[in-house]
């Protein structure tokens, strides 16, 4: 009866160490304000929304979530989306997440035209990061991209943008 009432408490206190590990929350922003808007950029418009996000104090665990929108100026110019990373801050994870328009990884992403017009491309970019209460972050979104007359003439380029993350004491 000893030897089954040490190993029932020995499956609880395991069950509950395993439930407390993974018991860990992000918390989101309760206030998203700012937008980037860049036109004709090198033959390519962008828009980055949410680019402000406050933050109720939590347990230090965030995600910040974002929205990324990019099209070619003129349906026979070449645009292909290469990489996206962040910089000025420490992060756990940096998701882009294809939307259902869109439905097509970030990185190779061909900018597409149809029937003459150019059409916009959309990925949720989510970041989780650790904050103290009372900090501001200032990190910077940098989009690597190329864009050109054609794909044999194309340029490697960066687009920046810059973010602000507020965590309220």
């Amino acid at each position: 009866m000893k030897k089954i009432a040490v190993a029932l408490v020995c499956v609880l206190l395991s069950l509950s160490v395993l439930i407390g590990g993974a018991a860990v929350v992000y918390q989101t922003a309760f206030n998203k304000t700012g937008s980037v808007v860049s036109k004709t950029v090198n033959r390519v418009n962008f828009t980055l929304t949410d680019t402000e996000q406050t933050f109720s104090p939590a347990n230090g665990q965030y995600v910040a979530e974002l929205q990324f929108t990019a099209s070619k100026t003129e349906p026979d110019f070449y645009a292909v989306m290469n990489n996206i990373s962040l910089s000025g801050m420490g992060f756990e994870n940096l998701e882009v997440i294809p939307t259902e328009d869109t439905a097509v990884p970030f990185s190779g992403a061909v900018l597409p035209a149809q029937d003459g017009e150019c059409e916009e491309m959309t990925w949720l970019l989510r970041i989780t990061f650790s904050a103290q209460s009372g900090t501001t972050l200032t990190p910077t979104l940098t989009i690597d991209y190329t864009s050109g007359v054609k794909a044999e003439a194309a340029n490697r380029r960066l687009f920046e943008a810059p973010l602000t993350f507020i965590i309220e004491e």
